[in-house]
């Protein structure tokens, strides 16, 4: 059975009664509210919904994307394709090769007899595991409306899939003057959910901190496990105001850090929260770090939040 099969009976038997359901164009009036940038405050979780994948609409398309890559298995697990000939003591032998082999090499003798020469060993693939890095913007700026509900209701969704399917996943919040690996790499849901639900927003927008602690992170798991396959889902409006140096030129840093990401070989989906009607005089470098990533760009406000679990799926 399919992989998305799997997943439709999955999300059809645990349901959506784990998240409160709330709109992603719902916004929040920072005078009716009491919100002030700079302060913290806590958003609740949006309800994700199901998806056809082929009704998104996609701004950019992300590159080497999509389908998991299969990899040779160094142990008993995924699936037998073929055999070969051990360079050392076999440990998972293939009985039907080996058979073969050894009526070859006893043709016409009337019996079989298995010699080490014989032996043959399975050779097995599996799918290469993902990392999902999560890098949620939870300064003012993002605050000052609810979209984070919508952002959190889709990443949800994501680490529901990432547990099932034996993933891992991590969490970057930033804000202030710096980003924080508030979870490093787990396949421990529980403890993600709630720490996704309680997370705070208010500040600043260190973005550039964000891409730096993502791709160190994943330089180090890849030491652990090359053949891991990074994913890299940021949820920002892209204001960024504070640069790595002293001084520095945030577009060139963010512009360097999502090149050495696209080096690194992760994927990178980018949800733009910011609203295509708000004044504003502040930068948007999303579309900046989506290119120089060879990401997918994507605005939350042109999809529902069951557009954004789809699109996230794909690259999963």
């Amino acid at each position: 059975q399919s992989r998305s099969d799997d997943r439709q009976d999955h999300k059809s038997d645990e349901g959506r009664s784990n998240v409160s359901s709330r709109s992603g164009n719902e916004r929040e009036n920072p005078s009716g509210s009491g919100f002030h940038p700079g302060k913290e405050k806590v958003f609740g979780i949006g309800e994700v919904q199901r998806v056809d994948i082929g009704t998104l609409q996609h701004r950019s398309e992300v590159k080497g994307g999509g389908r998991r890559v299969r990899v040779r298995s160094k142990d008993k697990r995924g699936v037998y394709v073929s055999s070969c000939i051990p360079r050392s003591d076999p440990i998972d032998i293939a009985f039907d090769a080996t058979l073969r082999a050894a009526a070859l090499r006893n043709k016409g003798s009337g019996c079989i007899t298995i010699e080490k020469e014989d032996i043959r060993e399975k050779v097995r693939y599996s799918r290469a595991p993902s990392l999902v890095i999560f890098l949620v913007d939870a300064s003012g700026s993002m605050a000052a409306m609810r979209r984070m509900e919508a952002a959190k209701g889709a990443a949800i969704s994501i680490l529901n899939d990432a547990y099932l399917y034996r993933d891992q996943i991590a969490f970057i919040a930033f804000r202030g003057d710096s980003a924080e690996v508030l979870l490093p790499p787990t396949r421990n849901l529980e403890q993600a959910v709630d720490l996704l639900a309680e997370l705070p927003t208010g500040g600043r927008t260190p973005l550039a901190a964000a891409l730096l602690q993502s791709a160190e992170l994943i330089k180090l798991q890849k030491i652990r496990r090359r053949d891991i396959k990074p994913v890299v889902v940021l949820i920002s409006d892209g204001k960024a105001n504070v640069p790595l140096r002293a001084e520095g030129d945030i577009r060139e840093e963010l512009i360097e850090l999502s090149g050495w990401l696209k080096r690194l070989g992760a994927n990178v989906v980018i949800l733009d929260t910011s609203p295509n009607n708000a004044l504003t005089f502040a930068p948007n470098y999303l579309t900046d770090i989506a290119y120089a990533s060879g990401g997918q760009y994507i605005r939350l406000e042109d999809v529902s939040e069951s557009s954004i679990y789809g699109v996230l799926r794909q690259v999963l």
